[in-house]
C-alpha cells in the first residue's frame, strides 16, 4: 500500500524528512481493527515532525493521528464493531499495565526513561490498525459531505476544554489569547455553549484577521495595543471571568491571561510550553499533561490556574451534538483548507502555501 513515513535520519533538500513508500499492508492483532482511510487532517506537531525537530519518534513510522475511516476487519475479540462502519479517531491508547500512552503516527508509551514500546503507524497511508478503543463510530449518515470527521480528534480537545471551564464555573466574559486552529475552535465551541462574551486576542495579523471573519468571538484584538485598556472596555470593567492561554510557547498569552483575569478568576493552560518554562517551581507542561491545578496571586489578585488536556468521556456527546448539527459543521471548517489527496502531502510540505490555517486530505488516488 501507499504511505507516508518519516526517516528520523534523512531528510531530502528541502529539509523534508517525509518520504512516499510501497509498505506491506498491516493486519490487525487481537484487539485491533484495520480501518480504510477516508479523510485526514494535519495537526501542527506533524508539522514539526516533518521537519526532524520530534526527537521521541522513531524511525520509519508512518505519521497521521488525525483521521476518519471504514472499518474493513476487525481483529481477534473486537465486540460492538462491524465490517463496513464508519469511525473517527482517538490517537491516544493504554497499554495494560504501564502508565504512560502511546500516540498512534507519533510512538509508543514509555515503559522506562528513554525506552518505548514500538509504535502504531497512522493513517497518511491507505490503511491503518488501531486499537478497538479507540475507533469512535460516526453515523455519516448525519455527516455533511464537506465535513471532515477527522477534526474530532483536534477539536476534542477544544471542546472538552471549554466544556469543563463552563460546568466549573458561572464564565459570562471569556478571553482566548490564541487564533491559532484550537483558539478558533475554542471560540466556535464557547458561542456554542452560550458564553454572553467572547474576546479573541491575536498579534499575528493574518490569524486576527482570519479571527475576525470567523465571527466566533464578538471582539478580536491584537494583544500589543493597550491590552488591558481594551478588556476594561469590553467588559465594563469587570476583566474576564476566565481566560484561555491558547499560546504556550514562552509564557507570552499566559502573561496577558494574568493581566486580564479578575479577581477570583481561572487561567486555562493549553497551549504547550518551551521547554524550561515553569509557574512556581512547576513545568508548564507538566501542569497541562497532568492536570493539575494551583492557587497563584498576580499585582493582589487571586487566581486559579488550570492545565487541561485530552477528551476523555467527551466523544459520543462532541460526535452526536456535531453531526446533528449541520451549522457548526460547516463553521468548523472554515479553518480547514483540502489540499486534495494524499499524494500531494510532501508536495505541500516542501513548498507551503501561504494563509492555510489548517490543511485536509482525501485518501490516496
Amino acid at each position: 500500500m501507499k504511505a507516508w513515513v518519516y526517516r528520523k535520519d534523512e531528510a531530502d533538500n528541502s529539509g523534508l524528512h517525509l518520504f512516499q513508500e510501497d509498505i506491506p499492508q498491516p493486519k490487525p492483532v487481537a484487539g485491533q481493527v484495520l480501518v480504510q482511510t477516508k479523510k485526514v487532517s494535519v495537526c501542527g506537531t506533524d508539522e514539526s515532525l516533518f521537519k526532524g525537530d520530534l526527537k521521541r519518534v522513531p524511525d520509519h513510522v508512518v505519521p497521521g493521528h488525525e483521521f476518519y475511516g471504514e472499518i474493513v476487519e476487525l481483529g481477534s475479540g473486537v465486540k460492538g464493531f462491524q465490517v463496513g462502519q464508519k469511525i473517527a479517531g482517538e490517537s491516544h491508547y493504554q497499554v495494560p499495565g504501564i502508565d504512560d500512552q502511546g500516540i498512534i503516527g507519533l510512538w509508543g508509551p514509555e515503559i522506562r526513561k528513554g525506552e518505548s514500546l514500538p509504535a502504531l503507524n497512522g493513517a497518511y497511508a491507505e490503511y491503518l490498525c488501531i486499537p478497538a478503543e479507540c475507533a469512535h463510530p460516526v453515523p455519516d449518515e448525519y455527516v455533511d459531505a464537506d465535513f471532515w470527521p477527522s477534526l474530532f480528534e483536534a477539536i476534542g480537545n477544544d471542546y472538552f476544554l471549554i466544556k469543563h471551564a463552563t460546568q466549573k464555573n458561572g464564565i459570562q466574559k471569556l478571553g482566548v489569547f490564541g487564533c491559532g486552529p484550537h483558539g478558533l475552535f475554542a471560540q466556535i465551541f464557547a458561542k456554542h455553549f452560550g458564553i454572553a462574551k467572547i474576546a479573541a486576542f491575536e498579534i499575528d495579523d493574518f490569524r486576527r484577521d482570519f479571527a475576525k471573519q470567523m465571527e466566533a468571538a464578538d471582539a478580536v484584538f491584537n494583544p500589543a495595543n493597550e491590552l488591558q485598556q481594551s478588556v476594561r472596555d469590553f467588559t465594563s470593567g469587570t476583566m474576564f471571568d476566565a481566560t484561555l492561554d491558547m499560546v504556550g510557547k514562552q509564557g507570552q498569552g499566559f502573561q496577558s491571561c494574568l493581566d486580564t483575569t479578575r479577581d477570583g478568576g481561572t487561567v486555562y493552560l493549553f497551549g504547550l510550553f518551551t521547554q524550561g518554562f515553569s509557574i512556581e517551581g512547576t513545568q508548564g507542561n507538566e501542569i497541562i499533561f497532568k492536570m493539575q491545578t494551583l492557587d497563584y496571586e498576580h499585582k493582589g489578585k487571586k487566581l486559579r490556574i488550570e492545565g487541561i488536556t485530552g477528551r476523555e468521556g467527551i466523544w459520543a456527546e462532541l460526535i452526536d451534538t456535531v453531526c446533528k448539527n449541520k451549522n457548526l459543521q460547516e463553521h468548523l471548517m472554515r479553518p480547514v483548507k483540502i489540499m486534495g489527496t494524499l499524494d500531494q502531502l510532501g508536495e505541500d510540505n516542501r513548498h507551503p502555501k501561504p494563509g492555510i490555517m489548517k490543511r485536509a486530505y482525501y485518501p490516496f488516488k
